[in-house]
């Protein structure tokens, strides 16, 4: 990445960075488009996506209908029906990271999509939205059925269910906020693509 991110930048910040290669402090969707197709989904998919992250983000952290992502203000993206695994800040918040694997793992270091996603609706968070809460927990949906795709690293058994379903271990998850997942993803997939 160009733009100067470093331990001391906020997670979220060094989370959002990976889609920064111009290091211009700002998105467009192309940007998330490329950044996207770097973490291993295809065209049709990654622009579908962007789309919708831009449609939401741009006017979150721009305060006006935007296409743009600006990300020195990428902590306003943070909404309700997020994990709050980045606190206001958009610093890490290990407390929040926890407290999801505590409640909705059973205190597992193994987390399921489903386990995530009834966490997520059970978290409508202290802020105060004009958007309704269903199109919020939409989002968040979508955040998490992408990262599962991706990122799952386990299958386990779920309650009532003979077959295996991905999981994410809580090693994985940390890397995620950390901001360094999405880098060890997009050189496996570049490996794969040129092998």
């Amino acid at each position: 990445m160009s733009a100067r991110v470093d331990r001391a930048t906020p997670a979220l910040a060094r989370h959002a960075a990976f889609f920064d290669r111009r290091g211009a402090g700002a998105l467009s969707v192309s940007d998330t488009v490329d950044g996207l197709s770097r973490l291993g989904l295809c065209g049709p998919l990654s622009l579908g996506f962007a789309v919708i992250i831009h449609a939401a983000l741009g006017y979150r952290t721009r305060g006006r209908p935007s296409m743009s992502i600006d990300l020195s203000a990428i902590s306003r993206g943070k909404h309700p029906h997020d994990s709050d695994s980045f606190g206001p800040d958009g610093a890490f918040s290990a407390g929040a990271f926890d407290a999801m694997f505590a409640k909705a793992a059973g205190g597992r270091d193994v987390i399921r999509r489903d386990e995530l996603l009834a966490y997520l609706r059970s978290n409508p968070g202290g802020r105060v939205e004009s958007t309704p809460g269903w199109v919020m927990f939409a989002f968040s949906w979508l955040e998490a059925t992408v990262f599962f795709w991706l990122f799952a690293d386990r299958r386990v058994r779920a309650y009532g269910h003979d077959d295996l379903v991905p999981a994410v271990t809580r090693r994985r998850l940390a890397r995620f906020y950390d901001g360094t997942l999405f880098h060890a993803r997009a050189r496996l997939v570049r490996t794969t693509r040129t092998a």
